[in-house]
């Protein structure tokens, strides 16, 4: 999987009104922060010290800005570090984990869980070797959980 390159940037409304983009996210277990190729995505965005983050591959992007993704009116992810040419969106299963969100994986599913709700607030479905998140229609009276 190529994870640099050119994305499309779908405005932050885009997202917000559940408006499908070729923009997906992917939970990864070996990602530390949640990062983002698409700066559209990042509201209450604001300048980083250059931070360095090393690929798989051993390469290293850096990051430049930071901000919060709003992924589901009830799952906001918080910290999401923006790097220019990044061609996916990761969110790290281990910030969930400190966030206080479970995480449950199955064959072909994966749901997020509000630990002190006990509620699903987010779900991925596997599909090529990786979880992408999916949405899941969520009680409109649940409380956005920032994470």
């Amino acid at each position: 999987m190529n994870l640099l390159g050119n994305s499309d940037t779908p405005s932050v409304f885009d997202r917000l009104i559940g408006k499908p983009t070729s923009c997906s996210w992917i939970f990864d277990t070996g990602a530390t922060v949640h990062a983002t190729g698409t700066l559209g995505f990042l509201v209450d965005q604001f300048d980083v010290v250059v931070c360095p983050l090393t690929l798989p591959d051993g390469s290293v992007i850096y990051s430049t800005r930071r901000g919060s993704v709003v992924l589901l009116a009830s799952l906001i992810l918080r910290n999401v570090l923006y790097v220019p040419n990044l061609s996916c969106n990761l969110i790290s299963i281990s910030q969930l984990l400190v966030e206080q969100c479970d995480i449950l994986f199955t064959h072909n599913l994966c749901f997020v869980e509000d630990r002190s709700a006990r509620t699903v607030i987010g779900a991925g479905e596997w599909r090529g070797g990786l979880y992408y998140f999916c949405e899941l229609p969520v009680d409109s009276t649940a409380s956005p959980l920032a994470i």
